[in-house]
Order: C-alpha cells, then sequence, then structure tokens
C-alpha cells in the first residue's frame, strides 16, 4: 500500500506460488489519506466509480456491507472489531462475494503489515482491492504452479 505523487495503490508481485507468503504492508499515513483494508474478491463484486461505490454501502447483499458486517464494524464507535477476516481454508484462498465472506485485512496504521501463506490452487487469480479507495487500490495476483 503507498501513496505518493498520485492517489493511493497497491504495489507488488502479480504472482505467488502456493505456499509462499503474501505480505501486505501499509506505507501510507492514514491520518492523512484513510485506512485501508486488503480484501480478496470477485472481479465483478468490486466498485470501480462513485456510483457503484455509494450504491455497495447502501446494499445489504452488496460486498462493502458484507465486508464491513465481517470485520465487525462499528461507525458510532468507530471501531472495527476484527482486523483479519478468514474464511475457507487458514491462508489467502476464499474471495469475498456478494454472497459470501472471504479473506480480508484491515489496517490504520502506518508501517502495519500482515502475512498469510497462499493457499489457493495454482490456476486461481486473487483479484483484491481496498473498500475506501476501490477506484486505484485494487488488483489481482496469478497463483503459479
Amino acid at each position: 500500500m503507498v501513496s505518493g505523487q498520485g492517489p493511493p495503490a497497491f504495489v507488488g508481485d502479480t504472482s505467488v506460488a502456493p505456499g509462499q507468503e503474501l505480505k501486505i504492508v501499509n506505507r501510507t499515513n492514514p491520518r492523512r489519506i484513510g485506512p485501508h483494508f486488503f480484501t480478496l474478491a470477485e472481479g465483478g463484486d468490486i466498485p470501480r466509480r462513485s456510483g457503484q461505490i455509494k450504491r455497495c454501502f447502501q446494499n445489504e447483499l452488496k460486498i462493502c456491507k458484507r465486508l464491513f458486517r465481517a470485520h465487525e464494524v462499528n461507525f458510532q464507535k468507530r471501531k472495527i472489531g476484527k482486523r483479519k477476516v478468514d474464511s475457507g481454508q487458514i491462508g489467502w484462498d476464499k474471495s469475498f462475494s456478494d454472497s459470501s465472506r472471504g479473506d480480508s485485512w484491515f489496517t490504520d496504521e502506518k508501517g502495519k503489515s500482515h502475512s498469510r501463506t497462499v493457499v489457493a490452487d495454482p490456476g486461481t487469480t486473487l483479484r483484491y482491492f481496498c473498500v475506501f479507495h476501490s477506484e486505484t487500490m485494487r488488483g489481482k495476483i496469478e497463483v503459479t504452479p
């Protein structure tokens, strides 16, 4: 997770093998640009434009609401109950979708990192995004043999 001259973005490898650690590091200043989620999701479920993002938070069945529920986000108290959500096998493998829970991590601190072993099968594409910055913070990692 980086920010600099342009908008915040994820920068890193585009492929990983099963059994390798995938480490996410927040190199941004959350006090300046806000916190981040690194969430696995199906490509069609990731909101990309402002109208889609707004609808994503308004609809109980959309990924944004489901993600916040899984992380136990309490807006009134400004608290996150669960910083890590791991569904499926232990490790990076399961995408959130409009109908299920998946794997996700939340950070609101510069320098914080989180690692999990990739347990997805070879040939899998792990798509990811940040729910707060989904217009620029999204991408994919191919799981290679």
